[in-house]
């Protein structure tokens, strides 16, 4: 899977749209603004089991599923990260 800087940025934004939907009660919309975070490549399953900011849907709306896909997907390595650790 290849990733670059501006798909990063995508998940970013989408990642802060679900928070801010959170903060405003709209858990099902934040739900689904998840969901299309980690289908964009959102990998970052503990900050999903731990962000404070996902109290509100973190058991009640199935972001449990969403943790164990990105747990149950390969394994992602990014080329930037490769070069420095060869170099």
């Amino acid at each position: 899977m290849k990733h670059n800087g501006a798909g990063a940025q995508v998940c970013e934004t989408l990642y802060a749209l679900a928070v801010a939907l959170c903060r405003m009660k709209n858990l099902e919309a934040a739900v689904m603004m998840l969901d299309r975070t980690v289908n964009k490549g959102w990998r970052d399953a503990a900050w999903l089991r731990h962000d404070p900011e996902l109290d509100p849907i973190r058991s009640q709306y199935g972001v449990v599923r969403l943790i164990e896909q990105i747990e149950s997907g390969p394994d992602v390595t990014f080329a930037a990260m490769m070069s420095r650790s060869s170099a």
